[in-house]
């Protein structure tokens, strides 16, 4: 027996509103993961960085600092981690809230680079504006602020700062926080308390 093309439809129409969107990927990582995948993601085996090591073992990681940090994590839900992208070579900081990764963040010189490559990812920003900023000296500059507002809540910041050196000089810096969305929403909450005027 054939069924019938108007609950196909019926089907197909309420299958695509139960689905969720796509989560918001940083590299191969999603924002929400649990602890364990972003572990596995990165071929993390807390029991072999638990382990007694050598000495001529440690020169390639602070296994100690590194078992106790992960370890912390993984019993009560929450902490940061730091770790290199070997592909991107850029240093992530990983936050964990409630057993799930909620921010991911990076650094890099490479401003005009860093916001094509978000452009190409996850398309124009939702929001851009330039911010004054001034030293202590009184110079000032132009910074870039850039939100991107993701279909599953997720936001992405990417701002722009000035880093004053006496020996290098003046550099800019981009700084690109992917917060996942609870994270997000947490931190308006927060804002809203700080401002009793706000709406």
């Amino acid at each position: 027996m054939r069924t019938p093309l108007l609950i196909c439809l019926f089907a197909a129409v309420a299958a695509g509103q139960n689905q969720q969107p796509a989560g918001t990927h940083v590299g191969p990582h999603m924002l929400g993961e649990t602890f364990q995948q972003w572990l596995a993601i990165n071929r993390l085996d807390l029991g072999e960085i638990c382990r007694p090591h050598k000495r001529s073992e440690s020169k390639e990681m602070n296994f100690k600092a590194v078992c106790r940090t992960l370890s912390v994590i993984r019993d009560t839900g929450a902490g940061e981690f730091y770790l290199g992208d070997v592909a991107t070579k850029q240093a992530f900081r990983w936050l964990f809230t409630d057993g799930r990764l909620s921010l991911a963040s990076t650094e890099s010189a490479d401003v005009a680079d860093q916001i094509k490559f978000l452009e190409q990812t996850y398309g124009a920003p939702t929001t851009s504006e330039t911010i004054p900023y001034q030293n202590s000296y009184g110079s000032k500059w132009d910074c870039l602020l850039a939100l991107w507002r993701m279909p599953d809540g997720a936001v992405i910041r990417a701002a722009e700062s000035i880093n004053t050196l006496p020996v290098s000089g003046v550099s800019r810096q981009l700084t690109v926080t992917f917060f996942s969305k609870e994270r997000a929403e947490l931190l308006t909450q927060q804002e809203k308390k700080q401002n009793p005027y706000a709406r």
